[in-house]
């Protein structure tokens, strides 16, 4: 018969887990603390692992607690082992919730520098969710269920910026201070993380006055906000209020400022992978400026934090320009073809099913193989739907009018979408935007001239064309957020692409070399516009850049004459004005209104 003799008994791991956390922190209140539990239970735990074993593992002494030999020998592997344990767990995390970044900071960084920074990091990347711990002390990211560690620190790695402190006051406390010597007159905040904030910079000081013991708040937070109101003083930590800098409801009452031996870190102790949601969030954080506000107070009040944003500005305009240059050839090719006898939906067909292909990749690179099937189909196939009737009609319109002409009447399109907004996506319109939507159409009425010339098919065509594209939009705008804008791009191109498939099959037109390559140029054209509109979004802002997508009719215009010898005549580039400077005014209310949740949009 079989022989089954007993198992030896397993030392438990809840109790090795104590151990281990002891002998590293020299003391089980130290352990209790990092592992969650009382210093009694760790004391259990130990106990029962050396009664187990028949061996201590540890002397008590009336001092504490220290490691014997034996607990010497095994505490490195022990300590290995854990680490690679939490490594593995945290890598399961990350693996369950490829989406997901946790961040551990201190409570005053994710307030004050954090806060301010995530509505530009969803814009960035809407994907991602980005879950926020406030502790007090950094955890142990190899043990801990956090993917990056933000704190202050004297280690200059990852560093991102210097603590650099220095008094600040609300503008109306300033008008009374004329030194460093009437400090004594007024009260002193501290921050009782931060207590010796005061002694600190007043070393700067050749003759430091006396500093009165002023309200002390357990988070900064509170104190920054007591300082805005006027209630005192405060050593600012220039990470931390540099907002309230530039818009000027702090101000700096003296010129003497200290930087501390550390500064705000950003770190991981996992290595952070080229396309997981963590790379992007922590390479996204280190590359962007805090988000500028509406106003600003006179560069040479605080000009060390204007500056940086300038040449990202410039990018972003550098970015849309380029955007408007390319796109006007995309319409100069679909013409060409369609000038050739080519059906127009097999031109739609290539540019979706092009399109598809080329952002494959960045679908493949932002989520991997499970990213190419869309969250959401029935809104996907809505969209590509949307999308291959306003190519479909656009490229129809230009069998008829000249390009300019065509993306003229095209224009239409955001005055549309302001139109529908309040019935699509329950937006409020104030009577200033429907007066521009009316003065809008009107120069629409200009271009297009009815009862003055004769009705044009491509008019039509255009104007459905842009109504398509409005409600396209209005689509956009009711998904937004759940993905990158170029993993968006491939899954509406792949659903207009087979959407289009089986139509495009019962007209089918064999390509010649020649026109397959133009087919593919349509794809590129279509998949390197939106790229570079993508980067421009990433540099500047949508109200600064929105305006510049008009340029388009430039190079339009331009194409449309060096190409087919068309040109638009006076009344249509006066109808083009006032739908651009409709348009550009609504964006700019759009924008004004835009803080104001509860204010009609004006």
């Amino acid at each position: 018969m079989p022989v089954a003799p007993p198992r030896p008994k397993d030392l438990p791991l809840t109790a090795l887990r104590a151990f281990e956390a002891a002998a590293r922190l020299n003391g089980f209140a130290a352990a209790a603390q990092e592992l969650g539990v009382t210093p009694g239970a760790v004391t259990a735990h130990i106990k029962q692992l050396e009664q187990t074993l028949g061996a201590p593992l540890f002397t008590r002494t009336p001092r504490g607690v220290r490691l014997t030999t034996l607990g010497q020998q095994t505490l490195p592997a022990f300590t290995a082992a854990f680490d690679a344990l939490g490594m593995a767990v945290n890598d399961l995390r990350a693996a369950a919730s490829p989406r997901t970044v946790h961040i551990a900071t201190l409570p005053a960084i994710a307030q004050l520098w954090l806060s301010p920074r995530l509505p530009a990091l969803r814009a960035a990347a809407p994907e991602i969710t980005v879950s926020i711990t406030a502790l007090e002390h950094p955890p142990n990211l190899k043990r801990s269920p956090y993917d990056l560690s933000l704190f202050f620190s004297e280690n200059p790695e990852g560093r991102l910026t210097p603590d650099t402190i220095f008094p600040v006051c609300a503008p109306s406390l300033a008008a009374r201070l004329t030194s460093p010597q009437d400090i004594a007159n007024h009260p002193c905040l501290s921050d009782a993380t931060w207590s010796d904030d005061w002694q600190l910079w007043s070393q700067t000081l050749p003759d430091p006055p006396p500093i009165p013991q002023g309200p002390t708040f357990s988070l900064y937070a509170l104190a920054v906000e007591e300082c805005l109101n006027g209630a005192g003083l405060l050593i600012g930590h220039e990470t931390l209020v540099a907002t309230h800098l530039r818009d000027g409801r702090l101000t700096t009452p003296f010129p003497q400022r200290l930087t501390l031996n550390r500064g705000l870190r950003l770190w991981s102790d996992r290595s952070l992978r080229a396309g997981t949601a963590a790379k992007f969030v922590a390479d996204w954080l280190r590359r962007t400026p805090a988000p500028q506000p509406p106003w600003l107070p006179p560069a040479a009040r605080y000009p060390s934090l204007m500056e940086p944003q300038k040449p990202r500005t410039v990018i972003g305009i550098a970015l849309m320009l380029g955007a408007m240059a390319v796109l006007p050839f995309l319409d100069v090719v679909a013409k060409m073809l369609g000038n050739q006898g080519m059906p127009i939906l097999q031109i739609v067909w290539a540019r979706m099913a092009f399109s598809a292909l080329l952002t494959l990749p960045f679908t493949l690179h932002h989520g991997g193989p499970a990213a190419i099937r869309p969250d959401r189909p029935a809104y996907h196939t809505l969209r590509a739907s949307l999308l291959v009737a306003a190519t479909f009609l656009f490229f129809s319109a230009l069998k008829y009018l000249p390009i300019a002409d065509a993306l003229a009447i095209f224009f239409v399109q955001p005055l549309i979408l302001t139109a529908i907004s309040p019935f699509v996506l329950n937006e409020k319109v104030g009577p200033r935007r429907w007066a521009a939507v009316a003065v809008g159409f009107a120069g629409t009425l200009i271009i297009i001239r009815p009862g003055f010339t004769e009705l044009n098919p491509g008019t039509l065509l255009a104007l459905g064309a842009g109504a398509c594209l409005a409600l396209y939009f209005a689509m956009t705008r009711r998904i937004s957020g759940r993905a990158p804008a170029m993993v968006t791009t491939f899954h509406t191109s792949l659903m207009g692409a087979i959407l289009t498939t089986l139509a495009v099959l019962t007209l089918w037109e064999a390509p010649t070399p020649a026109q397959w390559g133009l087919l593919a140029l349509i794809g590129l054209i279509a998949t390197l516009g939106h790229y570079l509109i993508v980067r421009a979004y990433d540099h500047a802002e949508a109200s600064l850049l929105a305006p510049l997508a008009y340029t388009e009719m430039i190079m339009a215009t331009f194409a449309g004459w060096w190409f087919f010898g068309d040109f638009p005549d006076g009344p249509t580039f006066a109808g083009v004005a006032i739908l651009i400077a409709c348009a550009t005014y609504i964006s700019i209310r759009e924008r004004k209104a835009a803080p104001k949740t509860n204010a009609p949009r004006a």
